[in-house]
């Protein structure tokens, strides 16, 4: 990950893509709705920088969760709830029709 990811992840098609490939919409009626990045492969700071990219730079607020799979720590990347609808609202436009599950929690919103 370059240092100067804030400065890279500027673009809303950029974050679409990595959103469309990595992402992932978790979304449990009246209970629970975040999307999340799988960033397995990055270190606990190269998770922050990534978190405050998009605070910056798209004014979505994420936090960094540790998460345990076959005995390893790996840590992802969550959207927080009150951010959900910005972050939909910055990517939508750029979703292709074959991913808009992954955006389908607008009318929860």
């Amino acid at each position: 990950m370059p240092d100067n990811i804030q400065e890279v992840l500027k673009n809303p098609l950029s974050l679409a893509i990595w959103y469309m490939d990595d992402g992932n919409l978790d979304n449990r009626y009246k209970y629970h709705l975040n999307s999340s990045f799988a960033t397995f492969c990055f270190s606990y700071k190269e998770c922050n920088l990534l978190a405050e990219a998009l605070k910056s730079n798209f004014g979505v607020e994420a936090r960094v969760h540790k998460s345990t799979m076959r005995g390893k720590e790996y840590y992802r990347l969550y959207i927080v709830a009150s951010s959900m609808k910005r972050f939909v609202k910055t990517i939508k436009n750029f979703i292709v029709p074959c991913m808009q599950y992954k955006v389908s929690c607008e009318k929860t919103l």
